[in-house]
């Protein structure tokens, strides 16, 4: 009984992870507008995309969160529940850390990589109160702060923090239909290498 009731809790934990994440996100990088660490760290990251928090600020953070899901599961769940549900919020957010980078530093090599990386770099380029949720759009449907990515405009001087999306001759062909490079008028001519054809 008990292992069935830590599986529960595993698997409401997963997906409970996804409004954590959503949550997090929303509330804590953009509307905490730089007032705590989980903010500030936030903020590099949209300023410096290849920046992410050290595992260490993540680890901190992470005690109090797992502490709450524990105490929020516990008076439904009971004690092995409570601890499955802990756990599948971890590993939610493993996953989730696990993808994010993964949508910064690497190619898509799937249908999903490639829609999770405009979701996502649209959310960075585009229009930072939208697209939320990195690994799903489903709290985003819900709340209502979804946009279906147009072409992402990566800025110039940020372009290079996307080894897989550019080369020297500009955006990777198979990337022009869903990136350009935007360049600042006044340099132009520095960047033109940069620049997606038309």
């Amino acid at each position: 009984m008990s292992l069935m009731l830590m599986a529960t809790g595993v698997v409401l934990g997963l997906l409970a992870w996804t409004l954590v994440e959503y949550l997090l996100h929303r509330l804590g990088g953009h509307w905490g507008k730089g007032r705590h660490e989980f903010a500030r760290e936030h903020r590099r990251h949209h300023r410096e995309p290849s920046y992410f928090s050290p595992a260490s600020k993540k680890l901190k953070a992470a005690g109090p969160v797992l502490g709450v899901a524990w105490l929020a599961a516990f008076p439904v769940l009971g004690p092995w529940g409570a601890t499955g549900f802990a756990v599948g919020v971890g590993v939610g957010w493993w996953i989730f850390e696990t993808v994010h980078e993964m949508l910064h530093v690497r190619a898509p090599r799937t249908v999903y990589g490639r829609w999770a990386r405009r979701h996502h770099l649209y959310h960075h380029f585009g229009d930072a109160r939208v697209n939320h949720g990195v690994t799903s759009p489903f709290w985003d449907w819900v709340f209502r702060t979804y946009a279906a990515p147009t072409v992402v405009r990566i800025p110039g001087k940020l372009a290079g923090e996307f080894p897989w999306l550019v080369n020297e001759r500009g955006i990777i062909d198979d990337y022009s239909r869903d990136y350009e490079v935007r360049v600042s008028p006044g340099r132009a001519g520095q960047q033109r290498n940069l620049c997606s054809t038309p």
